[in-house]
């Protein structure tokens, strides 16, 4: 993990105390998070506020050598419609990328139609498998 990077989408009404938490466990380990939101600037979310540091429209996964996202079901729906949010997931996959997913981000991959596998993982597992890469994706990709 150490000096990669690592992005986590959020949205309004994420959970804080969660993002914090998979920070200072990626941090531990020696990466650097990118927050990805809609849209930068003060999002509100549960907890407080939470600052993104880079748009999703102008942040491709391609960019991180691992994603995560922390989001809450009626964020999922919004990001359902959101043809950004679906390429940044998709291109993950396609990438062989670990994806740290919340059970939100789980419906909506599945939606979307982006099979789970064993790089699609839990929140509380993320940070023990990223930044691997998973090769078997490729011939589904």
């Amino acid at each position: 993990m150490a000096g990669r990077k690592v992005a986590i989408l959020f949205a309004e009404g994420s959970n804080l105390a969660a993002i914090a938490q998979l920070k200072e466990q990626i941090a531990a380990k020696g990466g650097h998070v990118v927050l990805v939101a809609t849209k930068v600037g003060g999002l509100p979310v549960k907890g407080g506020t939470l600052k993104a540091d880079g748009q999703l429209a102008g942040s491709p996964s391609a960019l991180f050598d691992a994603v995560a996202s922390i989001i809450m079901p009626d964020a999922a729906e919004g990001l359902a419609k959101n043809a950004a949010a679906r390429a940044w997931f998709a291109d993950a996959f396609a990438h062989c990328k670990t994806i740290g997913a919340c059970p939100a981000t789980k419906a909506l991959l599945e939606r979307w139609g982006i099979e789970a596998d064993k790089g699609v993982v839990a929140i509380d597992g993320f940070a023990a498998l990223a930044p691997a890469r998973h090769w078997g994706r490729e011939v589904k990709a």
